[in-house]
């Protein structure tokens, strides 16, 4: 093991915001066993025990790579204590001291008294589960229905939505967990508008990228695919239901209601579906973030619009793109990132797409509530909080409008 920062390992468990009285008895307890500590695990170095309750705020301020129990498969399995390991532990010491004995050498028993508990840094890669379709022309004929990204993307999310809603009732979804879990509804039939949070399926269409040309660059396209997906843990056994039950469904012109499109499962590892999967340390958009919040509050355009001193402008322009970079962080919070990642990773934004073949920003279609929140392309290189470049995997969606896959981002 390299320690990294210094040479202190912490060990945190939350507490209530009023731990009771009894629980108090035993941390004390416990910070008094901490300083009878020798030894930490499997080592026989040295180990000197301390014990605390810590603020919140004094957590925050602790050095080093942090590590998180991970609630999904993946990770790095670390042991972990359970009912019987002190026993155990108790005697297998016994049988090691006494491992010698006149009739020869008795070997002490292996450790088995143990959990296994899967474990990950804040910016160790997570794969999310998705369910990836075609969309295919419904007439019957080969090939693809394709649609284009600025102004029909949004339309596309939306016959998704409906599809997997179509699905759902065909295989006898509870009327709630339709609500909450595919439509995003929280609240009854006729009240306000009350979000499920990140708790819900995610429509995303994905736009085809291209060799094109001679020197076979790569050029974002119109949408031939979509994804189902989830911006929290979990949700693995609802996206193999999607992958099946939803397969086959219809895209249904909302005004016409007749099929514009056929959904055909296809897999993750589809040459195109890998862009927006794929692991990576750098992504850019392929349709632009809407921030979340107005990036000039204070007008500071108006004043530059006015002329100023090369001095001033430069501390308006400043100002203003430091405005922009904080919702930018704000928003990769929002989706779910660590604070790691959004506080340390390097961010570009600009009108104009990264990627060639992408609209200017503001051609973009979205929802009415959004129309008057900025919309920029962005590209992003994860670092971790040493600056140093960590690979994320997709897929990425981030500002407002992300269950719909405005703010998509694939693999640069």
């Amino acid at each position: 093991t390299l320690m990294m920062d210094g040479e202190s390992v912490y060990y945190l468990w939350q507490l209530e915001n009023q731990p009771k009285e009894l629980l108090c008895n035993h941390l004390d307890e416990l910070c008094n066993a901490a300083r009878s500590v020798v030894a930490v695990g499997w080592g026989v170095d040295m180990a000197i025990g301390h014990g605390s309750v810590l603020s919140a705020s004094e957590v925050e301020s602790l050095a080093g790579e942090r590590w998180f129990p991970s609630t999904v498969r993946s990770g790095n399995p670390l042991r972990v204590p359970q009912k019987g390991t002190l026993t155990a532990l108790v005697e297998g010491h016994e049988a090691f001291v006494n491992r010698i004995t006149s009739d020869g050498l008795t070997v002490p028993p292996i450790m088995t008294a143990f959990a296994k508990i899967m474990y990950r840094r804040g910016w160790d890669a997570q794969p999310k589960p998705v369910a990836a379709f075609a969309l295919l022309r419904p007439d019957g004929r080969e090939g693809f229905r394709s649609f284009d990204t600025a102004s029909q993307a949004l339309t596309v999310a939306g016959m998704l939505r409906h599809a997997t809603q179509m699905a759902a009732e065909c295989t006898s979804w509870p009327r709630d967990c339709i609500d909450t879990s595919i439509l995003g509804h929280a609240e009854a039939k006729g009240e306000a508008h009350v979000s499920v949070g990140s708790q819900r399926f995610a429509y995303i269409p994905l736009p085809s990228i291209e060799f094109r040309g001679e020197e076979k660059v790569r050029v974002v396209g119109s949408v031939r695919r979509g994804m189902l997906t989830t911006f929290s843990e979990g949700f693995e056994s609802e996206m193999a239901w999607a992958q099946r039950a939803v397969s086959g469904q219809e895209l249904l012109d909302e005004d016409s209601k007749k099929p514009t499109a056929l959904l055909s499962s296809i897999g993750q590892h589809e040459n195109i579906v890998r862009y927006y999967t794929q692991p990576s340390a750098t992504w850019a958009t392929v349709t632009p973030v809407v921030l979340p919040g107005y990036d000039d509050p204070a007008h500071l355009r108006r004043r530059l619009k006015r002329g100023t001193g090369t001095e001033e402008q430069s501390e308006l322009l400043s100002r203003l793109n430091k405005r922009i970079e904080g919702l930018l962080r704000k928003a990769l919070l929002q989706a779910g990132f660590s604070a790691e990642l959004a506080e340390n990773s390097a961010m570009e934004w600009r009108k104009v797409g990264f990627w060639p073949g992408t609209d200017f920003a503001d051609k973009y279609g979205v929802p009415d509530h959004l129309a008057r929140f900025p919309r920029l392309h962005v590209k992003i290189q994860w670092r971790n909080a040493r600056r140093l470049p960590v690979d994320v995997y997709g897929p990425i969606c981030i500002g407002g409008g992300r269950f719909y896959g405005l703010g998509l981002f694939a693999a640069f």
